[in-house]
């Protein structure tokens, strides 16, 4: 996989946790973890129950069997882990973001369908507002 480094895939996520999700490469058939940090300028908050990550700020949806574009960041054969970022972010990104230099990435697939499904049936419960960047509320041992 190592020869893979900076190749772009579609994937589809597999699992969502509370530190990122784990998105299935539909090419090549194997996992690999998108950091939370990773996802976006935003703080991200996990629902267990409905297995999604969603933004505080924007609202954005990262839940199971959403399509996702990554470019592969690296590969630790020992540790046997691959590390994914989203393919419509620069290439190194990830440093850049968490001092708020990125564009917003964009999830495949994360507006419910059916009847009565809107913005305002989805709801989360209402936590406090966290202000500063990440690498700020990580300093100051604000992040959960």
């Amino acid at each position: 996989m190592q020869d893979h480094i900076d190749r772009e895939y579609e994937g589809i996520i597999a699992s969502v946790t509370s530190f990122g999700v784990f998105v299935r490469l539909k090419e090549l058939h194997i996992e690999g973890l998108v950091h939370i940090t990773g996802l976006g300028n935003d703080y991200f908050n996990y629902d267990q129950g409905r297995h999604v990550l969603v933004g505080e700020r924007t609202r954005q949806v990262f839940k199971l069997g959403d399509e996702l574009d990554v470019r592969v960041r690296s590969v630790d054969l020992d540790g046997r882990q691959i590390d994914f970022e989203l393919a419509d972010l620069p290439r190194g990104s990830s440093r850049d973001r968490l001092a708020g230099k990125s564009r917003k990435p964009q999830a495949k697939n994360t507006r419910p369908t059916g009847k009565g499904s809107s913005d305002k049936d989805r709801k989360e419960p209402s936590k406090p507002r966290r202000s500063g960047s990440i690498r700020e509320r990580l300093k100051r041992g604000d992040v959960p």
